[in-house]
């Protein structure tokens, strides 16, 4: 039946601010459509930024998950070096929520958020102790 995840959507009212902060990920146009909206790639992982008409925005999501409301919570993305990540990031003026921390459930992780304020989350194998 299912496969994979194809995409992930997220709406937006700041497509370009969308598009270049997921850049700055490592995330690549793959294709763009009349919505307005993009599908970007990096690696297998595809998302599908798209401008709404929608005015407001939920609330802000943080590191700590469970006072979030329901919904879509957070993306996680795998990456080979969570420190050296984080540093290209801060270098390119992106602010870091948390700071790169081994996890007692296995992964070193970072959290930031992106212009509309959701989370996302870098994770990669553990510095080790």
């Amino acid at each position: 039946m299912i496969e994979r995840i194809d995409n992930v959507g997220v709406a937006t009212r700041r497509l370009e601010a969308m598009e270049r902060f997921y850049g700055l990920l490592g995330f690549e146009v793959v294709e763009r459509d009349a919505t307005p909206g993009v599908l970007m790639a990096a690696g297998s992982a595809r998302l599908y930024l798209f401008e709404t008409r929608a005015e407001g925005a939920g609330a802000q999501r943080r590191p700590e998950l469970v006072d979030d409301p329901p919904g879509l919570d957070h993306l996680s993305f795998w990456v080979s070096d969570v420190d050296d990540a984080c540093r290209r990031l801060r270098e390119q003026g992106v602010v870091l929520t948390g700071e790169p921390e081994d996890q007692p459930w296995g992964a070193r992780a970072c959290s930031l958020n992106d212009p509309d304020g959701n989370l996302v989350f870098l994770l990669g194998p553990r510095r080790g102790r």
